[in-house]
């Protein structure tokens, strides 16, 4: 469970702002204050050093999708308390006191903490203690109805349009490369291409792709015949994984010519990122998660038709 409130810290509001009623759950009420606190508190990372003009104006961006976030707690918050779902003051002081260790500060250095980023402790354990009786109500309702089976596994890992690289392909590759960064200009860019062609048509003679590259590459690592390692298929530029996913070790790609630069890149080695049962249980988290999400909007579906609910912002 991701614990999100964990030692998280908060903005204090320099501005005084009329309150104003945002939203009404039945007889009950969501004020403006409510909601920005809640924001301020979840999005303490993104507002930290923001001028408080510069604060409001972002979380005036986003809190239409935080209004009806709240509004789903309030909901989960009011049906686990139907059902009797809680949470003893001894669970949640067994909760604090696992982050408190986990970040190794005292008690007191906890409080002082919060108190110095303007929430009192009461005030987190609160929070902190709803968050737990929602995971509680969710986890039951949700992830503990949700079943993949193993066909269905078998089913994505093989369907290459959904699951290209559960397992199909390898995770990453080792590279040479020989490129020449282009000038912005016409005629210079053109004798570079030119140039590259030359080079490729050696390189089809059977050429040395490693001289090649510490002679002609302006790319990183020439004096290693331009062999920039183990790369990821995500972290190469696009027209070059393109490519190499194709290929096999030892091969070289034709001349690829972008806007930049223009190369030719050799693949050396291929290696697997993972075990083929390492793919099957994330395929399998994967689908648990499509499932969960749409139990999730059933679920807050059938509990928002239960009230009457009125948005105002």
């Amino acid at each position: 469970m991701v614990l999100i409130y964990a030692l998280a810290v908060a903005i204090n509001s320099e501005a005084v702002m009329l309150d104003r009623v945002v939203a009404v759950i039945d007889k009950d009420v969501i004020t403006w204050s409510e909601l920005y606190r809640m924001m301020e508190f979840e999005m303490s990372d993104k507002l930290k050093g923001m001028k408080q003009s510069e604060k409001l104006a972002f979380l005036k961006t986003t809190e239409r999708q935080a209004l009806d976030k709240l509004i789903e707690m309030k909901l989960i918050l009011s049906e686990a308390q139907r059902r009797g779902v809680g949470l003893s003051p001894k669970e949640l002081d067994a909760a604090i006191d696992d982050i408190r260790v986990k970040y190794k500060v005292t008690p007191e250095e906890f409080a002082e903490l919060l108190k110095k980023e303007g929430f009192t402790f009461d005030e987190y354990k609160k929070r902190f203690a709803d968050q737990i009786i929602i995971q509680k109500l969710t986890s039951a309702e949700i992830y503990g109805k949700v079943m993949v089976t193993d066909e269905e596994i078998k089913a994505r890992m093989n369907n290459n349009s959904a699951a290209p690289d559960y397992g199909l392909n390898p995770g990453k590759y080792r590279i040479r490369l020989i490129l020449i960064l282009k000038k912005n200009d016409a005629q210079e860019d053109k004798k570079i291409e030119d140039k590259m062609t030359e080079i490729y048509t050696e390189l089809t003679k059977g050429a040395d792709f490693a001289k090649l590259a510490a002679k002609y590459s302006e790319g990183p690592n020439v004096s290693n015949g331009g062999d920039i390692g183990f790369v990821n298929k995500e972290d190469m530029e696009k027209d070059v994984a393109d490519v190499v996913v194709g290929m096999k070790a030892g091969e070289f790609s034709k001349v690829i010519n972008s806007k930049d630069s223009s190369k030719i890149v050799q693949l050396m080695d291929k290696q697997s990122s993972d075990a083929p049962e390492k793919h099957s249980e994330s395929v399998k988290n994967e689908i648990q998660d499509e499932k969960a999400k749409e139990l999730y909007k059933d679920f807050i579906k059938s509990l928002k038709d239960k009230r009457v609910i009125k948005i105002l912002l």
